[in-house]
């Protein structure tokens, strides 16, 4: 069989990935992005004192929902509102599971039943990182809902050297897709594979190329879509 030679540009891959995928699909991982988590004294006071409350909270990154369960005194009495996969996994691996009353893989969907749910009598906290998209504070601030944005981690550009000619580029965020993008081209016939619908607004608004969304925002539902892709 033909190699297929895949760059996978987030941070990290999931485990059992790569013992999963046939013999002949090679994967290079070269992230282009890294974050880093902020840990000040003020930042986690802030959080251990809204804590304390009957809080309404929107978290749409696993980093910041790990920044969350690591610096949180104890578990909180909270409404959350977060994205499906990743982000939701780590409320459910560190027994938050009950505090999460909405989640959706798409921005603009969970926007829209947050509107529905959550009381506009009472502050909503928006947990993110500083390149997170406006989408969902946007929407629900024309909406009247009072928003705080707290910023937990921040995002930095990895420079990266591509000296192989990829058959797929795959792409598990917008910030990555920037980063890339500020660094190469390529041939407008290599597809680009995203794993959610977000990351593949953002790359539309960049490039021509065929892209290919995985219908479930996890790595290993990607990785299927992969296979598919180039049977």
């Amino acid at each position: 069989m033909k190699r297929i030679n895949l760059l996978f540009t987030g941070q990290e891959l999931d485990e059992n990935i790569l013992e999963e995928l046939p013999v002949h699909f090679y994967v290079s991982v070269l992230p282009f992005i890294k974050t880093e988590l902020l840990a000040n004294k003020h930042l986690i006071e802030q959080l251990n004192f809204i804590i304390e409350s009957e809080t309404q909270v929107i978290v749409t990154s696993n980093i910041a929902a790990k920044w969350i369960t690591m610096y949180a005194a104890n578990v909180p009495n909270w409404k959350i509102a977060c994205m499906t996969g990743k982000t939701q996994d780590v409320f459910v691996t560190n027994e938050w599971k009950n505090l999460i009353v909405l989640t959706d893989q798409k921005s603009e969907m969970l926007a829209e039943n947050i509107e529905k749910v959550f009381s506009k009598s009472q502050k909503v906290y928006f947990i993110t990182g500083d390149r997170h998209l406006n989408i969902i504070p946007l929407y629900l601030s024309k909406k009247g809902f009072d928003i705080e944005t707290i910023i937990t981690y921040h995002t930095k550009d990895v420079e990266q050297n591509m000296e192989v000619n990829y058959d797929g580029i795959i792409f598990l965020s917008p910030s990555a897709v920037k980063s890339f993008f500020k660094q190469h081209k390529i041939s407008i016939e290599i597809p680009l594979f995203a794993i959610g619908e977000t990351t593949a607004a953002a790359l539309k608004k960049i490039v021509f190329n065929p892209i290919i969304t995985s219908p479930k925002p996890t790595q290993k539902i990607l990785f299927h879509t992969i296979q598919q892709f180039f049977k």
